[in-house]
């Protein structure tokens, strides 16, 4: 599928040179259908306010439609974050998370072996 709007040519552009420094995007398909999806990169070139040498840094998560949510899917996606993070040796995955809309809970991370701390 042929896609010449600036606009996708610009964020295409964008996500190869982020893969040629390390990020990963693994995508989950059910029944032909995307469900879901993790874009991770080496924490070193996190571009968010966070020091996460020696890390993956997972930039964005998510599962959808609802029904796809609480199967162990987004797990799933996470174990092939932190199976990347051992082969490159990092020590582990960093993330953050939110209680509002267009992040992850830290509920999503509690239930996969991430210790979560609090910033007020």
């Amino acid at each position: 599928m042929k896609n010449d709007n600036p606009s996708q040519i610009k964020k295409n552009e964008w996500a190869l040179k982020r893969m040629s420094e390390g990020m990963k995007i693994k995508l989950l398909y059910l029944d032909n259908k995307l469900c879901g999806y993790i874009e991770y990169i080496p924490g070193k070139l996190a571009w968010r306010a966070i020091d996460a040498n020696n890390y993956f840094f997972i930039h964005c998560i998510w599962m959808t439609p609802n029904k796809n949510k609480q199967k162990g899917y987004t797990s799933q996606l996470i174990q092939e974050c932190m199976k990347d993070a051992g082969k490159n040796d990092s020590c582990s995955v960093a993330v953050i998370t939110s209680d509002g809309p267009f992040m992850a809970s830290r509920k999503v991370f509690e239930k996969k072996w991430f210790s979560c701390y609090t910033r007020r």
